[in-house]
């Protein structure tokens, strides 16, 4: 997985389906463990951040889980020749590259929350965001080592469905859980936080 996120390691051979089927749930696996320390340092109370140590790699899985479908439906029908286990192999590596960045700005999240409360949830959130972009670059690093005959444009698609779908969903399940960081920001409200003006969120 590692040599899928270097910029200029060969991808690996795997020798059976099963092999690229172990590690992707191996890498999603560690991807779930390093977001949950993100979750500790993202609140400043001992209850709330022992909760998010379970409540974000939760979000994180079950969108994973909701996103997967449609984005594997798009990836046949525009990257016939490549292989299912291609794309969920490489989404394994995004994600554990993208979980590696909120692991690695978990203190300085944990430092913004506990001295500000003005600029930590900020903070916060703007080392998710970081993870986000860096994980859809690792995704499309990885695309192209596991399917290199593949065009650039037909990666795109499926890439999109699938940050898309996951962040709607991290997004509307936030809203049904308690709040990952001090208090609920707009983002944590679901689609009723994203309307005009905020006008129908509680």
């Amino acid at each position: 997985l590692f040599g899928l996120l270097s910029p200029r390691a060969v991808a690996p051979t795997w020798n059976t389906p099963a092999r690229s089927w172990s590690a992707a749930i191996a890498g999603l696996l560690a991807s779930l463990l390093l977001s949950g320390i993100w979750g500790l340092a993202a609140n400043s109370t001992l209850g709330g951040a022992l909760a998010n140590a379970v409540t974000v790699p939760m979000l994180i899985g079950i969108s994973c889980l909701a996103a997967l479908p449609v984005t594997l439906l798009i990836w046949k029908l525009v990257a016939a020749e490549a292989s299912v286990s291609a794309l969920v192999l490489a989404y394994a590596a995004a994600a554990l590259g993208g979980s590696l960045v909120l692991a690695l700005t978990a203190p300085i999240v944990a430092i913004y929350q506990h001295t500000s409360s003005w600029i930590g949830p900020y903070v916060a959130q703007g080392a998710a965001v970081l993870a986000l972009l860096a994980a859809v670059a690792l995704l499309f690093r990885a695309l192209r080592k596991l399917v290199p005959s593949a065009k650039l444009t037909s990666l795109i698609a499926p890439a999109a469905a699938l940050a898309i779908v996951q962040i709607a969903m991290i997004a509307q399940l936030s809203s049904s859980v308690s709040p990952v960081m001090d208090h609920r920001t707009s983002f944590g409200r679901g689609i009723d936080g994203w309307t005009l003006n905020g006008s129908t969120a509680r």
